[in-house]
């Protein structure tokens, strides 16, 4: 049993470290989205980047703290894992992509064509910093947390399944506050639509997890 209660105990750890850390990186953009305080555009990047790296930041920080320089060793190798067969990465690639383009074509407005998104007409707004960090905060730092730290300690205890839909939700529930902040690309979509086509990247990835080793 005490090995069970530490591996839920470093799963809770690893949750509140990412939303606490997550969460009060946005609440100031959130103040000034809604006018309550005035932030400069630099700060406002800031918070909103290390927000998005929050998942690595917990993964790293609750494995340094129980496991030491070994166990942070073994996080980073498994997360540079990359000696797989090439369909594999042509799945990963494709996969992912062809559900969010799914995404995109259902999730755009009424009075909105497919070639407008495609033609970034509804991404204008959305600075081109935090749009390049958006797209790296995903592999980088949000991966590391989900499949590399979250994911595999889930499988411990539930099905590969179960644990891929656990993760999905909790994913759609930490990317809530960025729905609230309109230079953000989530922004653009219903919460609902990015809820399915997070839970079906999150199976797609979690099975990708799992054949890859």
């Amino acid at each position: 049993m005490a090995p069970a209660r530490t591996e839920q105990g470093s799963v809770l750890a690893f949750l509140v470290t990412t939303f606490v850390v997550g969460w009060s990186c946005w609440a100031p953009v959130l103040a000034s989205e809604l006018r309550l305080l005035t932030l400069p555009g630099s700060v406002v990047a800031t918070l909103v980047t290390v927000g998005l790296f929050s998942p690595s930041i917990g993964a790293l920080t609750v494995t340094a703290r129980r496991r030491g320089i070994d166990g942070l060793r073994d996080l980073i190798a498994q997360a540079l894992h990359w000696r797989v067969g090439p369909q594999w990465y042509v799945l990963a690639l494709l996969l992912p992509v062809s559900v969010r383009l799914i995404g995109l074509t259902v999730g755009v407005s009424p009075s909105a064509a497919f070639s407008d998104v495609l033609a970034l007409g509804a991404w204008l707004s959305v600075p081109l910093a935090l749009l390049t960090v958006g797209l790296l905060s995903s592999p980088l730092g949000e991966e590391v947390g989900w499949r590399g730290y979250l994911l595999p300690r889930l499988q411990r205890r539930v099905d590969p399944a179960a644990a891929a839909v656990a993760v999905g939700l909790i994913t759609c529930a930490w990317h809530a506050p960025l729905f609230a902040m309109s230079f953000m690309p989530q922004s653009h979509l219903p919460y609902l639509l990015f809820c399915v086509r997070t839970l079906a990247v999150a199976v797609i990835a979690a099975w990708l997890y799992n054949r890859t080793g």
